[in-house]
């Protein structure tokens, strides 16, 4: 038998990112900036809900712990995937307004009239939905640094993709 000790770390570190890479995100589909970034959330009072949120964790809760606030930058990868944002066509939800709330996301990003009814996108539309989601996970946040300016990065990048396949690091 094999026992596990667990270590608890008295030290914290805190994240935030730096959002320069926004403007690097592809145009549409536009949920892809809304999941990344709460300044694209539609509903401007869900979004100052949001926002406010944020600020108080930057501005009170964290200070409070006596542990700084670290930022670090990302670049947005066009040739990277990332599957695990994809629209589910069936619906893992089993609440009625979750359900509901899936239903509307498929109307909205697909821009139907009609309701969805059901937990699964109909077949007539999931060609549609496997497009959508083609669009919505081409591409990757990647490339995360902490300490190091975004203008050296830029200028190593292509070093770096060149070298991706090995297993050497230059950084």
């Amino acid at each position: 038998m094999v026992r596990v000790q667990w270590i608890t770390v008295s030290i914290r570190f805190f994240y935030f990112r730096d959002d320069d890479y926004v403007a690097d995100l592809p145009k549409e589909p536009h949920q892809l900036k809304r999941i990344y970034s709460d300044n694209a959330e539609g509903d401007s009072d869900y979004r100052d809900f949001l926002l406010s949120k944020m600020s108080m964790l930057k501005d009170e809760i964290i200070p409070n712990t006596g542990r700084p606030i670290r930022l670090y930058q990302a670049i947005w990868d066009n040739q990277g995937q990332t599957p695990e944002i994809a629209m589910p066509v069936l619906c893992p939800a089993l609440l009625e307004d979750n359900i509901a709330r899936w239903q509307r996301e498929w109307m909205k990003v697909l821009n139907l009239n009609e309701p969805i009814v059901g937990r699964e996108l109909p077949a007539d539309l999931l060609a549609a939905g496997n497009e959508y989601n083609h669009k919505l996970t081409s591409g990757r946040l990647g490339d995360f640094r902490v300490g190091m300016r975004l203008s050296m990065r830029w200028s190593l990048m292509t070093s770096k993709r060149r070298l991706r396949s090995a297993t050497l690091s230059i950084w």
